[in-house]
């Protein structure tokens, strides 16, 4: 399930992935309702901008309303700012993943296997 505001329609990959979308904003229950958040078994809140750490703040609105409309969902939140970890646990998110403590973990993953790659020792 997809539910944006922004996106026209859904790209082709995520067609073939037969996610369902809805255009519109993912606080409205509504919009949740459309995408049956109600039956769903995981849910994912993704930063709108993986550089802005006011993006959190809307997630932090979305996160409880999936919650409230489905207890037995499995959501789990991206957050730009580390400090927005702590508020999202709080919202009865079952997961967060930090966007740029994420990205230096992938940075520094590829670095090591470079470098076993070529024999180089750590």
């Amino acid at each position: 399930m997809l539910v944006d505001e922004h996106l026209e329609k859904l790209p082709p990959e995520l067609m073939k992935q037969n996610v369902q979308f809805v255009r519109g904003n993912p606080v409205r229950y509504e919009n949740l309702s459309r995408v049956s958040v109600a039956s769903a078994d995981h849910a994912l809140v993704l930063s709108r901008n993986e550089n802005d750490a006011a993006s959190d703040n809307l997630k932090v609105s979305i996160a409880p309303g999936v919650e409230g409309c489905n207890k037995k969902v499995d959501t789990v939140v991206e957050t730009v700012d580390s400090a927005s970890t702590e508020l999202s646990r709080k919202t009865g998110c079952d997961g967060m993943v930090c966007a740029s403590r994420l990205g230096a973990h992938f940075l520094s993953q590829k670095l090591v296997r470079h470098r076993h790659r070529r024999g180089v020792p750590y």
